[in-house]
């Protein structure tokens, strides 16, 4: 994909393997430090985790964040550990919890983890993990969610942060904690080019994470809009005109359309692989 978004993408990726240590050492330098029960469930909910959901817990401890998803919510889930000790724990706990049929835990390094099963992505690890972690991230379907508890992605800024109160690493010690949500953002960045009533018409959007600005170019002008993304939705949120927008496997379907561009309601936009439109 020769897209913006791709390109940050990309040279996110690039930096942080220029400066992180390697995979194979990196899962052993997450300290296990557990998540109490309450920051747990708070979590799921901050998730809207359901009886849909594949939640994969990466730097999964002793399961509780998992086996809570399958035993409260419904869900399926995956808890990723490097630990043997831990894995081994996870497997008892879910046993014990009565969700062995709905759970599974494996014993891998998290960057060898595939990602592309879940629907909730929940973490608890190391400010600079997070960052490696963050093109993969970002390459996962549209609409699938990530918790991250305390920390952050950096540029990448969270949809939601809520702030819980829970038992903290030490016996009988309160803290607070920090959740962000983020919502995988669909990909709408590049050249768009209109089909049917639409045709003649360009779409440049320029995306960064959930925003973007988009060029609408014609023979009735060129206008200007910002927008907000939401999983593989679009919509205006200033500029000239109101327009809103689905995209899926590559045709953008724009849905409502107000003031200069009200003619586009209803039409449709293939996204160009070369960088122009054939008309």
């Amino acid at each position: 994909m020769k897209s913006r978004l791709r390109s940050i993408r990309i040279a996110s990726a690039a930096l942080l393997f220029a400066f992180l240590p390697p995979l194979a050492h990196a899962t052993k330098d997450v300290p296990f430090v557990p998540t109490s029960d309450e920051v747990a469930v708070a979590m799921l909910k901050l998730a809207g985790v359901g009886p849909a959901d594949h939640v994969i817990d990466l730097g999964s401890g002793d399961g509780r964040i998992v086996i809570a998803a399958a035993k409260q919510f419904g869900a399926s889930g995956l808890g990723v550990e490097v630990v043997p000790d831990l894995v081994a724990k996870s497997i008892a706990n879910a046993k014990r919890a009565g969700v062995e049929a709905k759970v599974k835990f494996v014993e891998q390094d998290l960057f060898q983890a595939s990602l592309a099963a879940a629907t909730v992505v929940t973490l608890y690890l190391m400010p600079d993990v997070n960052l490696k972690l963050r093109p993969s991230l970002l390459e996962l379907k549209a609409g699938t969610r990530i918790v991250s508890h305390d920390w952050d992605m950096g540029d990448w800024k969270p949809d939601r942060t809520v702030s819980v109160e829970g038992w903290g690493a030490k016996r009988g010690v309160r803290r607070t904690s920090n959740l962000h949500l983020w919502v995988v953002p669909g990909d709408f960045d590049g050249l768009w080019c209109g089909e049917g009533n639409a045709t003649g018409t360009r779409i440049v959007l320029n995306q960064e994470y959930q925003r973007a600005t988009a060029t609408v170019s014609n023979v009735r002008g060129v206008h200007f809009i910002e927008a907000k993304i939401d999983a593989a939705r679009l919509s205006s949120t200033g500029g000239e005109g109101q327009l809103t927008a689905e995209e899926k496997d590559g045709q953008m379907h724009v849905r409502t359309a107000g003031g200069p561009l009200a003619h586009l309601a209803g039409t449709s936009f293939t996204k160009s692989c070369c960088g122009s439109c054939a008309y």
